[in-house]
């Protein structure tokens, strides 16, 4: 058996180490943020109502309404007055009259078929690109978060993980690793942003949709790049080698969960990942691969 890399472990050490659950955050109430600060989000949200202002990790944060009840965000980077990200929530009435296809692929979805609705729906502009729309749905099962991009394009799909005393909240992706998506996938769609604290160690996680593929991009605490995960819809996408040796050491196609590809931003493979529900002893396993279909232990 062929002995992996070490490019290849730490890459796979490294998303192994990001599947922790999500950092709680803290808001600090303040007084009213500085005159930049304010100036930008009265000129931006002229229409604001009931604002209150506290800070969380540095940025200041509005908490406002309009003339409807819905609570809404708006984070602004310490100093310069930019709006960081941005965070409306619709309802289905205001959904369907500003994202009509963001609601018409919901509806045409299966967990939509299986009787899933969602139970909460925002709007989320990260640093004013172009805006995506998250839709929280309660399932039987669990609960799942849904991100598509305005013309109806599913942009995340996946379970929303939420431990006990965990506080779920948005955040925005700091400056530098939009900058780093923008240089190394242009033109690439910022879905979703998140902290990961594993044991006191912070990871961010920027998942992105680009050239057609679902990526999730990690970074360690001083943005350092570290993997780009990939995920792969249908076994047949596999290069030929590697779906063999997964099917060699995961026979039942119908435990296969989820497919990925490791690769740096330069996109050389290091591993292909195979997630399989384990019904008998209850769990997940991981199978792992080289380009060369080699397996990796």
């Amino acid at each position: 058996m062929k002995r992996p890399s070490i490019a290849a472990c730490v890459l796979l050490l490294a998303c192994a180490l990001f599947l922790g659950g999500c950092q709680k955050e803290e808001h600090e109430a303040t007084g009213e943020p500085s005159p930049a600060v304010l100036s930008a989000f009265v000129a931006r949200f002229p229409d604001a109502r009931e604002v209150s202002w506290g800070k969380i990790h540095a940025y200041d944060v509005a908490v406002f309404s309009f003339a409807t009840p819905q609570r809404h965000t708006a984070w602004y980077a310490p100093g310069n007055g930019a709006c960081a990200l941005t965070e409306i929530e619709l309802t289905a009435e205001q959904l369907a009259l500003e994202a009509p296809a963001v609601l018409e692929s919901w509806r045409t979805s299966p967990y939509y078929a299986a009787g899933c609705r969602p139970d909460e729906i925002d709007r989320l502009t990260y640093a004013d690109r172009e805006p995506v729309y998250r839709l929280g749905v309660a399932c039987p099962e669990a609960a799942r978060q849904f991100t598509y991009a305005a013309d109806g394009m599913l942009l995340s799909d996946k379970e929303h993980r939420e431990g006990p005393g965990d506080v779920t909240r948005i955040q925005p992706c700091p400056q530098a690793l939009l900058d780093f998506a923008d240089t190394h996938y242009p033109g690439a769609v910022i879905a979703d942003f998140e902290i990961e604290d594993r044991q006191g160690v912070l990871y961010y996680e920027v998942e992105i949709f680009h050239a057609d593929e679902r990526k999730e991009l990690l970074f360690d605490a001083n943005y350092t790049f570290l993997v780009c995960v990939a995920g792969i819809e249908e076994p047949e996408q596999l290069p030929e080698p590697v779906l063999e040796t997964l099917l060699a050491l995961a026979p039942d196609t119908g435990a296969w969960e989820a497919l990925s590809r490791y690769e740096n931003y330069k996109g050389i493979v290091a591993a292909y990942v195979l997630k399989v529900e384990d019904r008998a002893a209850g769990r997940e396993r991981l199978f792992k691969t080289d380009p060369a279909g080699n397996p990796i232990e």
